[in-house]
């Protein structure tokens, strides 16, 4: 039996964060210090499992091939070390998925270039939070141009903050932190905006779809989404996400 079907916090759904709070505020109550441990010990090995678990699947080799890999590649084992740090800190089952994926994206490529990207890509996965990934749904979002679906479309900060709920104020930061991390871009001067000349329109760029495939919902894929009226249309691109869907 799994350590989560236990009958400890964690697999009764209440937050060890709130028995530790409970064991300080009463002292008294040892055993509800000693419970959080206990939770955050089961909630670690849990993480770690299923980062092993989408290492070995998106890998397609034996635990010894990869750990032979690893071993014989400092930057490798570099990367897998981040990552595997990472897993054990994101509550965010995707967020375990894209890490577990960029090690293997270095990994099998074996060659700097890759291992440089996968680098960058655990960053990236590191940073979002669900607010920059509305943000980036959005933007990969299809859109229509006279009718016709088009396969990218990019938005103004006003059109993004009437899809995404977002304040003008939050959305100003998310959008230029995506953009320092390479995952989005401002087009404006590649796609015709209905908003005027010299208002940016963002788009997910070729890295930010890499990044975004394995943090989808594995229930998600391929459900419709509907698109704004008066998105601006970005120069029309193929899928490069990279991640079998």
């Amino acid at each position: 039996m799994g350590a989560l079907e236990r009958d400890t916090a964690t697999g009764r759904h209440i937050r060890p964060e709130l028995l530790l709070l409970f064991g300080l505020i009463f002292p008294e109550r040892s055993q509800f210090v000693r419970a959080y441990y206990e939770d955050v010990d089961d909630r670690r090995r849990r993480r770690a499992g299923e980062f092993e678990d989408e290492l070995l699947n998106a890998a397609r080799c034996s635990p010894e091939e990869l750990i032979e890999r690893i071993v014989k590649d400092e930057r490798i084992g570099e990367l897998f070390e981040r990552a595997v740090q990472e897993a054990l800190l994101a509550a965010d089952e995707r967020k375990r998925r894209a890490l577990a994926r960029a090690v293997v994206s270095g990994l099998l490529a074996g060659d700097t270039a890759a291992i440089d990207e996968a680098q960058f890509r655990i960053r990236a996965v590191t940073i979002l939070e669900p607010a920059h990934l509305r943000i980036l749904f959005a933007l990969e979002r299809p859109g229509e141009m006279q009718g016709r679906p088009i396969e990218q479309t990019a938005y103004t900060s006003i059109q993004l903050g009437q899809q995404t709920g977002v304040s003008t104020e939050l959305l100003a930061l998310l959008l230029a932190k995506l953009a320092a991390e390479g995952l989005i871009s401002d087009v404006s001067s590649t796609v015709e905006s209905r908003t005027g000349a010299g208002t940016p329109s963002w788009a997910i760029t070729g890295f930010g779809r890499r990044v975004l495939g394995p943090l989808r919902r594995r229930d998600a894929v391929g459900a419709a989404h509907s698109s704004p009226a008066g998105g601006a249309a970005a120069p029309t691109r193929g899928r490069d996400d990279g991640e079998p869907r």
